[in-house]
């Protein structure tokens, strides 16, 4: 029973492998290489090595009145070791500054943090709020509707402000990288939330961009207003 659970898991380990073609042999190969890359990420986010305990309770974000999870039902870890961070968040994008999987788990990349000299806590508050989504659309609509830059944005929201320079951000307008996704998703969360005053529940539940109008140039003038956006 053993040897059979082993072989379903190792194809390679069956003992005519030798006398298999080459195309069998390859694709049992593979099989058994995918099932050690799970075998070994499944501990890797069980057991995180180079990892610190982050004290979850301690967040200020739960003081929040939209949030509906508890500080008890988290876990945190800041991972110092770059390789595992990229290997855990299956990315490996080093500017990258946190994640959180399918369980209520996440993982602060500390090399990133300390790369941009930005505040773990407010890494944790955008992850944390990542959670939070999670559990009041479900976790089919999380995953499979809401649109990336309304769940960016509203975490990008509720940890303050995002992480590039907001004046000078506007001057790239509509470039292609991950940050300015991430700049873009916040105004457009900025401008629905504190502007146009939707509820965080509605904005949440916003499937596509044609369902507000988002007035970038009013959020540049509230921030930048000494500046002239429209030469940028």
């Amino acid at each position: 029973m053993k040897n059979k659970f082993l072989i379903l898991i190792f194809p390679v380990l069956i003992k005519n492998y030798s006398r298999l073609s080459l195309f069998i042999k390859t694709k049992k190969l593979l099989e058994s290489v995918l099932s050690l890359i799970l075998i070994l990420y499944v501990l890797a986010y069980t057991f995180p090595p180079y990892t610190n305990p982050l004290d979850v309770c301690a967040q200020d974000y739960f003081k929040n009145a939209h949030v509906v999870i508890s500080c008890d039902d988290v876990q945190a870890k800041s991972v110092r070791n770059l390789a595992i961070y990229n290997f855990l968040s299956a990315s490996f994008n080093d500017d990258e500054l946190g994640m959180t999987g399918i369980t209520n788990k996440i993982f602060i990349n500390n090399y990133a943090i300390n790369k941009f000299e930005l505040k773990e806590s407010n890494v944790f508050t955008h992850e944390l709020e990542h959670i939070n989504q999670r559990e009041i659309l479900g976790f089919f609509n999380f995953f499979f509707i809401a649109p990336a830059w309304v769940l960016e944005g509203g975490a990008e929201y509720y940890r303050g402000k995002p992480t590039l320079d907001i004046c000078d951000a506007f001057k790239t307008w509509g470039e292609s990288s991950k940050q300015q996704f991430y700049f873009e998703s916040w105004v457009k969360a900025y401008y629905l939330l504190e502007v146009k005053k939707v509820s965080y529940i509605d904005f949440l539940f916003i499937k596509s961009d044609s369902e507000y109008e988002v007035n970038k140039n009013l959020v540049f003038n509230v921030f930048c207003k000494n500046n002239n956006f429209e030469n940028y």
